[in-house]
């Protein structure tokens, strides 16, 4: 045993971020192989800056978060690998064109999948003007959830808006796997913890750490088979700053949530494009709607504004009648996330998902067990009020936009949602085989209206 802990210390050294995927993060990057699953978050700045003050700015980013200096290897059993490399963030520098260019080059990026053998699994778009610039920042979902995206972009902009910010580099937390109650008896006390991190692995007879050698990498090319002749299509909307607290508050006196409001608006939206049966039993429209949910403060320890994968999926279900009202929904929405949300629910999925993947999957299988345990007609991401200082130094941050991704179910509308500077921005992506540019325009606005309509 000695010899190993030996032979993984000097591993260890050799690539100071290397650890194994936890299953979650293995589950995204089989999916990504068939349907890539990266997605962007734009911030939209105004004020004046430079590209080598950006390039900056992202070379001490990446030394303060581990996941951006990383590539997926493969070792001798086929299981993937977080591995360090010294490769900077890309970065490809426009010049602004207008409002919507961005929304152009969000499509580009979400066509572009990551090759993930291939360090770093993060790159950037600037769309630079001397007024108004946007920034595109990019993730393999493996690396990322929407949070991670907006801790990089509000550090982002705190170094370009303040010559003396720096941020002390992070350590490599454990995996999500490894950040959960394996065991809890009747009185809720936890028994049992678990940790893969080598800083906090347990000690063995004579203080020797007893643990596993870093295994040898395979080469792999990472390409996979992604679908990418499919074209994802994206366009945005923002809701007045007036609008914006008025919504919250009507949210707050109806005893719901702005996510459950912005879902209920789309799911009404999208089942008024849908024809309805000749017969009264066919009068209802049948409408899943898929949440991504931040589980950063269910884990233990809890995890902070680390860059990472912490984020788990939960569907919602509903038999929407043409007479149906916002707040119906959005209450339907919250009631049944309040169900599942809780920590018990969420470990004894990861558990689940690491036996899952102890059986070695295949691509296909992986996405095919995600497809049938998951029929959502809209998928809705919301990072929330969004904290930022109304100016910083000659900057300000005017909107965030995102995040806007793709997902394994190809023909579904994708919903992006975040609150900046008391303003609702929303993003709606979707394959633009499932309809056209002015159909999906159509829906955007039909939601706002909903929404408009449900607060006056």
């Amino acid at each position: 045993m000695e010899d190993k802990s030996l032979q993984f210390i000097e591993r260890f050294q050799e690539f100071p971020t290397c650890r194994p995927l936890s299953s979650w993060e293995q589950q995204v990057w089989l999916c990504d192989q068939v349907s890539p699953t990266h997605f962007a978050v734009t911030a939209q700045i105004k004020g004046e800056f430079s590209v080598e003050q950006l390039k900056q700015a992202l070379a001490q980013l990446q030394q303060r978060h581990p996941l951006l200096r990383v590539r997926i290897a493969l070792d001798e059993v086929q299981q993937p690998w977080f591995v360090e490399n010294t490769a900077k963030i890309p970065l490809r520098v426009l010049l602004r064109e207008g409002e919507q260019h961005w929304e152009r080059e969000v499509e580009r990026e979400l066509s572009e999948p990551f090759v993930w053998s291939q360090a770093p699994l993060v790159r950037v778009v600037l769309l630079h003007s001397t007024d108004i610039s946007e920034l595109i920042v990019t993730c393999h979902h493996s690396i990322a959830d929407g949070m991670s995206s907006w801790f990089l972009i509000r550090d982002i902009f705190q170094i370009l808006a303040t010559d003396e910010t720096f941020f002390q580099p992070l350590s490599a937390i454990p995996t999500v796997d490894s950040l959960i109650l394996r065991k809890v008896d009747q009185t809720n006390i936890p028994l049992q913890t678990t940790s893969d991190n080598p800083s906090l692995l347990n000690q063995g007879s004579g203080g020797k750490a007893l643990v596993s050698p870093q295994p040898k990498f395979l080469s792999s090319t990472g390409a996979g088979t992604p679908l990418s002749h499919i074209r994802h299509r994206v366009r945005s909307a923002n809701i007045t700053p007036e609008t914006t607290k008025l919504l919250a508050s009507c949210c707050h006196q109806e005893q719901t949530t702005v996510h459950g409001a912005i879902c209920a608006a789309f799911l009404l939206a999208i089942a008024k494009r849908m024809p309805l049966g000749q017969n009264p039993s066919e009068q209802l429209t049948n409408l899943n709607c898929f949440s991504a949910i931040n589980i950063r403060q269910y884990l233990m320890p809890a995890v902070g504004e680390d860059v990472g994968y912490y984020v788990n999926g939960k569907q919602t279900r509903h038999s929407l009648s043409p007479n149906a009202t916002l707040w119906e929904v959005a209450h339907s929405v919250k009631q049944q996330l309040k169900q599942e949300m809780v920590p018990e629910k969420i470990f004894s999925e990861i558990l689940y998902s690491q036996e899952s993947m102890a059986t070695n999957p295949s691509v296909k299988s992986v996405q095919q067990g995600i497809l049938e345990y998951f029929e959502p007609g809209l998928a809705v991401s919301n990072m929330g009020c969004l904290k930022l200082p109304q100016q910083l130094g000659p900057l300000q941050v005017e909107a965030i936009y995102g995040p806007v991704g793709i997902t394994p179910w190809e023909n579904k509308a994708v919903v992006g949602a975040a609150t900046v500077r008391d303003q609702l921005f929303l993003t709606l992506a979707w394959p633009d085989y499932t309809m056209s540019t002015v159909d999906a325009e159509k829906l955007l606005q039909e939601a706002i209206h909903l929404l408009n309509t449900a607060i006056k």
